[in-house]
């Protein structure tokens, strides 16, 4: 895929491999009917490649991250409602082997997402 645009566009970058092309509902609107959350998981070094492998596979999850700051990874999860976020806790991520522990922080308001975000612009 060219992008007649100009060279630095996302269709250049997906096509160098630096970037891909992935839908989701609008955060902000979909938020004010449903439950976001992000999750901390505390993991023993040796489990985070099981735990992401897994973790891949669970469709609430859309984002899984290492970031810094004391903890493992970082999941941004989409739930219908906040007895599935519960579930998903509880049944899925509890039962993930080498989990030391989570922490949920639930969105009640989001005012804004990177959807809106272009590159090179002025």
């Amino acid at each position: 895929m060219r992008c007649a645009l100009f060279p630095g566009c996302a269709a250049g970058l997906v096509e160098a491999g630096f970037a891909r092309v992935t839908a989701y509902p609008e955060v902000r609107l979909w938020a004010q009917d449903h439950c976001n959350a992000f999750i901390e998981l505390d993991l023993r070094p040796t489990a985070r490649a099981h735990a992401v492998e897994v973790l891949c596979r669970v469709p609430q999850i859309a984002s899984i991250s290492i970031v810094s700051s004391g903890r493992d990874l970082f999941l941004t999860v989409l739930t219908p409602d906040l007895s599935t976020l519960s579930r998903l806790v509880f049944e899925k991520l509890q039962r993930l082997p080498g989990l030391r522990g989570t922490r949920t922080h639930v969105v009640t308001t989001v005012y804004g997402e990177g959807n809106h975000w272009r590159l090179d612009a002025r």
